[in-house]
This record gives structure tokens, C-alpha cells and sequence, in this order.
């Protein structure tokens, strides 16, 4: 089923608790991916001043498999249900890409990215189990529509899920070891109370 058809099956069920809950977190979601493009647009733009080729390399791959999660998003979430909060997202995310190569270097910028994924991915988890909840205690149903709706709709997250593992794992190994020792847990603190924050509003807003 395509994403476009499973926003409409979830569009057409969102009166349902499971559901309004679902399509907040896909809010979120689509949230997400636009923040993340955006911080690659931030790290891109930042090489012009700080230039290395390793870094470009690794900000063009990512940058690239998360403008196929958000064009999926966008699918999923129409224009009318999406946050109204993507302008800040806009600039936030850019200045998260951006300032840590201008002041830390490469090793600043895998170090937020690696933090930036360790919350993506727990956050995907969540609805991947989430959904698996409900549907083990679905009735049993002749609503075919409904079980292709969220196991297509789950796949589409477990993929997208299994791809920033990839981003934290190659951001993780290119990380100085010095650079992820206590001394950075500020900026842990920093990057996953603000992605908390982040999924909170646009839940909402």
C-alpha cells in the first residue's frame, strides 16, 4: 500500500484513541525528517567555511536517504495535519548542522548526529512497538484494509528505523573516543532534551 493510501486509511480512523495517537507521532515524525535535512543543509553549508572532504562525503550520503524519509512523511502526513512550528524546525535544525563543524570541528558534528540518532531511533521503536501492541490484541478482523494499512505503515518505520541506526553507528565510529567520554554528556543533555522538546510540540502544535 502506498503512503498516500495509508495516510487516507489513517485519516479516515483518527476519531479512534490508537489512531489521533498514531498520526501525532507521524506529526512528529515528518517533523523529524525535516529537522534532519535541515541539519545536513547546516553541515553543507558550514564546509564552505570549514571545508573537509570526509565530512562532506558523510553529510551528502545521510542528507540524501533523509530527503527519501521526508518525501515518504509528506506523503503520509498532509499539509493540513503537519506542525505548525516547521518554520522554527526550519532554522533550528540548520543551526544544529551548521555551528557544531564552525565551532568543534568534524568531531563535533559526528558527536551530534550520533546523539541525534540514538533518540530517532528509540523514538521509531516506540511506535514500532506501538503498533505491534495493537495489533496483537486486535480482534480477529475482516478488515483487510486496516492490517495492510499498519503493517505496511509499520515496515515503512522499521526501515526508515534500521537507516538511522546506520547514520548513528557511522557517525559513532568516527567519533574521536576522547570526544565521547563524560566530558560531552553536556551535549548529550543538550541535543536529546531538545529533540524530547522538539517531538512534544509538534505533537501538539
Amino acid at each position: 500500500m502506498t503512503p498516500s493510501k495509508i495516510s487516507q486509511f489513517l485519516l479516515s480512523k483518527r476519531h479512534l484513541p490508537f489512531y489521533s495517537r498514531l498520526l501525532a507521532d507521524l506529526r512528529t515524525d515528518h517533523a523529524g525528517e525535516y529537522g534532519a535535512v535541515r541539519i545536513y543543509d547546516g553541515i553543507l553549508w558550514s564546509l564552505r567555511l570549514a571545508p573537509t572532504q570526509p565530512l562532506r562525503d558523510f553529510a551528502h550520503a545521510h542528507r540524501n536517504a533523509e530527503r527519501i524519509h521526508l518525501a515518504t512523511m509528506r506523503e503520509l502526513v498532509p499539509h493540513a495535519h503537519r506542525t505548525r512550528l516547521i518554520p522554527l524546525w526550519h532554522i533550528a535544525g540548520w543551526v544544529l548542522g551548521a555551528l557544531p563543524n564552525l565551532v568543534g570541528g568534524p568531531p563535533a558534528v559526528y558527536r551530534t548526529i550520533h546523539h541525534v540518532e540514538e533518540f530517532v531511533d528509540k523514538h521509531y521503536q516506540e511506535q514500532i512497538d506501538g503498533i505491534d501492541a495493537y495489533r496483537r490484541n486486535m480482534v480477529v478482523s475482516v478488515d483487510t484494509e486496516e492490517c495492510e494499512s499498519l503493517d505496511d505503515l509499520r515496515d515503512i518505520l522499521e526501515r526508515y528505523r534500521l537507516d538511522e541506526v546506520h547514520h548513528r553507528d557511522d557517525a559513532g565510529r568516527r567519533v574521536d573516543q576522547a570526544l565521547k567520554s563524560d566530558r560531552s554528556s553536556w551535549w548529550t543533555w543538550v541535543v536529546q532534551a531538545g529533540s524530547t522538546a522538539a517531538v512534544k510540540a509538534s505533537r501538539i502544535l
